[in-house]
């Protein structure tokens, strides 16, 4: 609104300067760029909601757009943004017979040997982990804050936008990352309100939802049948 102002300030002593104040010419100069301004602020708008296609369980238009409050949001048990708690701690950091922990130097791995029982994986940011070749194989430290917050969805897990259960043995099936770890503190009540939610998904190939039964994930790591931990 304070920007509007000043293109309007702005106009009227460009036209004051140009024109002289009060003529004819002067004041049809400021209604043109007054209403130039105004259409050019509704294109603006109607081009952005023409072009933005809410995420939906039957449609996830580019996963990569994020919304802050979503991320910093706790839906369904998800960790809140950048929160280092210790239910938030990856139960998978380094576990397995296909985990690697490495350093790099220089653009060179400086693995370490994990068959050692004396040698463990450091936990202070100095090295990271992979069960895998592929950047999506990494195993962080942290919980993902990301989990179900792609594609622009919202803060609420809603029967438009369900969110993916958290239960240990579904985490293979589904392949979004862990929730906060359950704990003496944290039960996983997901305090589900008809109507309103949480909802989560039945199955990834489904659309059909039911209401989340459990909002924190036990602290166990998983194993599939290919050895990547969950």
């Amino acid at each position: 609104m304070f920007t509007l102002l000043v293109l309007l300030v702005s106009a009227g002593v460009a036209a004051h300067i140009t024109h002289g104040y009060g003529t004819k010419k002067s004041r049809e100069l400021f209604a043109s760029l007054v209403l130039g301004i105004i259409v050019g602020g509704q294109l603006y708008h109607l081009v952005h909601a023409a072009t933005y296609i809410p995420a939906t369980r039957y449609y996830t238009w580019n996963p990569l757009l994020h919304r802050d409050d979503c991320i910093d949001s706790g839906k369904s048990g998800k960790r809140v943004g950048n929160d280092t708690n210790t239910d938030d701690l990856n139960p998978c950091y380094c576990m397995g017979t296909l985990a690697e922990c490495y350093t790099v130097v220089k653009n060179s791995d400086v693995t370490y040997d994990l068959t050692d029982p004396s040698v463990v994986c450091p936990i202070d940011g100095t090295a990271k982990c992979k069960q895998g070749p592929t950047r999506a194989d990494r195993i962080h430290r942290w919980v993902p804050s990301l989990r179900d917050c792609r594609g622009g969805q919202l803060t609420q897990c809603t029967k438009d936008q369900p969110c993916t259960p958290c239960e240990r043995d579904k985490l293979d099936l589904f392949k979004e990352g862990r929730c906060r770890s359950c704990s003496s503190e944290n039960k996983g009540d997901c305090n589900f309100v008809p109507g309103v939610g949480p909802y989560c998904k039945v199955s990834p190939d489904s659309k059909a939802v039911e209401p989340c039964k459990q909002c924190c994930t036990e602290p166990e790591p998983y194993f599939d049948a290919n050895g990547f931990c969950w």
